[in-house]
């Protein structure tokens, strides 16, 4: 999550691995202003990432999908390999 100080918080999925016992950044995936994580479980070489998120048209304010999101590494880049998608209600 990154907020630089307007209105808008921006949401990105990290990649890391472990190099000699220290963090070494690999890819990026973004998700976006205003679409709040729930959570991440990584498991098989894949992360599952739950947030939320909205139909186009809506204002930044309007989140109505509970989107599950899975994502591979592939070489540098984080790729989404497929989601899907449930009605959200706050």
């Amino acid at each position: 999550m990154l907020n630089g100080g307007g209105s808008g918080t921006f949401f990105t999925v990290l990649a890391w691995r472990n190099s000699g016992g220290k963090p070494a950044f690999r890819a990026l995936a973004d998700l976006g202003d205003r679409t709040p994580v729930l959570s991440v479980k990584v498991a098989g070489q894949q992360a599952t990432v739950v947030w939320l998120t909205r139909s186009d048209g809506k204002g930044m304010a309007e989140l109505n999908i509970k989107r599950t999101s899975t994502y591979q590494l592939s070489g540098t880049t984080l790729v989404e390999v497929g989601h899907t998608d449930a009605p959200y209600a706050p």
